[in-house]
């Protein structure tokens, strides 16, 4: 249905909003959280320009495991039938 989908969007949006400024405020605002992403090595634009190589000894550097996304990777056609 429609208008389920349009309500649960509607949910994950309120959430997210919540989310971001409830968190934001916080710590002391968007500034504040921003500084300490870059600080803290979770925003790196280097890496957008040149990535690591993908392998297993290195995997466990990047944010998603190599077997999970591997997992689901198989899995995925079930899902679309």
């Amino acid at each position: 249905m429609v208008w389920t989908d349009a309500v649960q969007m509607l949910i994950l949006l309120v959430g997210l909003i919540a989310l971001v400024v409830l968190g934001s405020t916080r710590v002391g605002g968007l500034a504040q959280v921003w500084s300490t992403a870059v600080d803290t090595g979770r925003i790196n634009f280097d890496e957008c320009v040149q990535p690591r190589a993908a392998s297993l000894i290195n995997a466990s550097a990047y944010r998603h495991a190599v077997g999970p996304v591997d997992i689901g990777n198989r899995l995925l056609p079930y899902s679309l039938t």
